[in-house]
């Protein structure tokens, strides 16, 4: 039984007593979820893989435990405030005997390792803008921000000018992911290029309620 197939299994009994995704989602772990979370290969073929890895919003583990499952020498920091996902993300650490998995169950305003990471990822948590302020005050300069977008991805792009040039990013690339035509799925690759101010993220949820 590979590693692949021990998690569906492993995600759909711990699902079924608490719920992580719908039903429907989880019939849909092996042909979406699971390989939307590896499209991130595409930017370690590009660029390089990272020592170090923050997956913002993680909430079941996508993309942090495919991530980690297929990329051992990875050390993949899954991060959610939600406490039953990260309780899942800790039977699956175990369960998988994933060591380089770390599981971390606080809010993005209070986590305390800025600067620190070489790449930071985020799947389905928020509008460009928004988790651009989640996430660019944690990764290190010359690091990499990668979000996985689909067909609003140009149009979040253009929204978020401001919120990249105050955050101390550069837009990099789009990588296109889809798997067919009707897709569009992609990555959306930013370059740490200076500091952000030490004010972000802005505590009680100001990201979201006035995007930069």
């Amino acid at each position: 039984m590979t590693n692949f197939t021990q998690f569906i299994r492993l995600f759909e009994e711990y699902n079924f007593h608490t719920n992580l995704m719908s039903k429907n989602d989880v019939q849909k772990l092996a042909e979406k979820h699971i390989p939307d979370s590896l499209a991130i290969e595409a930017f370690f073929g590009k660029y390089k893989e990272p020592e170090n890895l923050l997956d913002i919003g993680t909430g079941g583990g996508f993309p942090a435990i495919p991530i980690a499952i297929e990329h051992s020498n990875i050390k993949v920091f899954a991060l959610d405030s939600i406490a039953k996902k990260i309780k899942f993300i800790k039977v699956a650490k175990e369960n998988l005997h994933l060591e380089n998995l770390t599981p971390i169950c606080t809010r993005i305003e209070d986590f305390d390792k800025k600067e620190f990471f070489d790449v930071a990822t985020s799947r389905a948590v928020a509008d460009l803008s928004v988790i651009l302020e989640y996430s660019a005050p944690f990764i290190k300069q010359g690091g990499y921000f990668v979000a996985y977008k689909s067909k609003t991805a140009d149009e979040e792009l253009i929204l978020a000018e401001n919120a990249i040039k105050i955050l101390g990013l550069k837009f990099v690339e789009k990588i296109d992911v889809s798997k067919t035509e009707d897709e569009n799925r992609c990555l959306l690759i930013f370059k740490k290029i200076k500091p952000t101010p030490k004010k972000y993220p802005r505590p009680n949820n100001a990201a979201r309620k006035q995007p930069l």
